[in-house]
């Protein structure tokens, strides 16, 4: 939804954050996509507080943010990596579950 919400409104562009409003969210982008941070796919998913984020920035098109599951073994390697979009594919997200 996210994605085609920044293609109707116009903001693909992977030099700049730009930002769409979904459901009283603000979700901040890059390349048409929630940028890897909070305020970006943290905003556009819901995630509960039995997960945290860790990392994550929206400069570059190669950051990534990582959501972990806070009650795990070892939260570090039980997560999922949102990597962001680099203009030509859509963004990666990989799971690690080694540590559920």
């Amino acid at each position: 939804m996210v994605n085609y919400k920044a293609v109707i409104e116009n903001k693909t562009d992977c030099s700049t954050d730009p930002t769409i409003e979904m459901q009283g969210d603000t979700i901040t982008l890059r390349c048409g996509y929630p940028c890897p941070h909070p305020n970006g796919i943290g905003n556009a998913v819901e995630t509960g507080d039995a997960f945290s984020w860790v990392g994550g920035n929206c400069g570059g098109v190669m950051g990534h943010v990582e959501v972990q599951a806070k009650d795990a073994p070892t939260p570090s390697a039980c997560k999922i990596r949102y990597t962001a979009s680099n203009g030509s594919r859509p963004p990666i997200i990989s799971l690690t579950d080694s540590g559920c």
